[in-house]
C-alpha cells in the first residue's frame, strides 16, 4: 500500500508553491516532496543527481533551493564539500501530504533510521523513494532487526569501497534494493560479533581512503 498521497491540483499546499515558485524552483519542490521522509520531511541529494531527476543544469540547482528559501518553501543545509549531500526540509505549509494511519503506513521510525543508514555513507547515492521505503518495511515485518540491517548496509558498502578503490568504476550505490541479497547473506551468516566489528572498521578506513581520492580527482 502506498505510503502516501500524490501531488494532486487541488491540494492547497502544493498550490501555493506553484503560486510562488519559477518553473524551475516548482520542479524541485515536487522532486522533493516525492522523495523526502514522511516524518521528517526532509530530503538528502547532491546537487548533480538533482540537475539530473529534474532535467536542469547543476548551475541552476543552487538558484533554485535559494528562491525556495527565500520564499519560506524550505529550509536548506548545504553540504561539506561537493561530495556531500545537501539536506533540504520542505516547510510545513508546502507539505501537500496527509499521513495515513499507523498501520497502513507501518513503523515510520525504522524507515527512517533505515534512511539514515543510507545517507550515512559516501557511496550511497539513492534517492530512497517509495519502491525502497517499502522494502524497509517488509524487512521490518519478517522481523529483521535495525542492527542486521546496519551489518549488510556496513558490509555492502564496504565491498563496493574496495571495488571503487581498485578498479576504475565510479559506480555509487543508487538503490536500497542492492543490499536485498546481503541482507539474505547477512541473516545466513554464523560469526561473531568481532567479526562485524572489523567489517565497521574497514569500512570506515576504506570510505576515507575513497574520499581522499575523489578530492584528488
Amino acid at each position: 500500500m502506498s505510503t502516501r498521497r500524490a501531488i494532486l491540483p487541488q491540494s492547497e499546499s502544493a498550490c501555493r508553491a506553484f503560486a510562488a515558485l519559477s518553473d524551475g524552483a516548482f520542479r524541485v519542490y515536487f522532486h522533493f516532496c516525492g522523495n523526502a521522509g514522511l516524518k521528517t520531511r526532509k530530503h538528502y541529494c547532491t546537487y548533480d543527481s538533482l540537475a539530473s531527476c529534474i532535467g536542469r543544469s547543476k548551475r541552476s540547482i543552487p538558484k533554485y533551493l535559494a528562491e525556495m528559501q527565500t520564499k519560506g518553501v524550505c529550509l536548506v543545509c548545504p553540504a561539506a564539500n561537493q561530495h556531500g549531500k545537501t539536506e533540504i526540509e520542505i516547510c510545513e505549509p508546502y507539505w501537500p501530504f496527509e499521513k495515513t494511519t499507523f498501520e497502513s503506513i507501518g513503523d515510520l521510525d525504522f524507515v527512517e533510521r533505515v534512511r539514515a543508514l543510507l545517507l550515512a555513507r559516501a557511496c550511497v547515492t539513492t534517492q530512497f523513494q517509495i519502491h525502497e521505503q517499502n522494502l524497509a518495511n517488509s524487512f521490518r515485518l519478517q522481523g529483521i532487526s535495525l542492527l542486521l540491517l546496519e551489518r549488510a548496509v556496513h558490509l555492502g558498502c564496504a565491498r563496493r569501497y574496495l571495488h571503487l578503490l581498485t578498479t576504475e568504476s565510479r559506480a555509487t550505490i543508487s538503490s536500497f534494493f542492492y543490499f536485498k541479497n546481503v541482507v539474505s547473506e547477512v541473516t545466513r551468516a554464523r560469526v561473531s560479533d568481532g567479526y562485524w566489528d572489523y567489517i565497521s572498521y574497514k569500512l570506515q578506513v576504506f570510505e576515507e581512503q575513497w574520499k581522499s581520492s575523489q578530492k584528488a580527482v
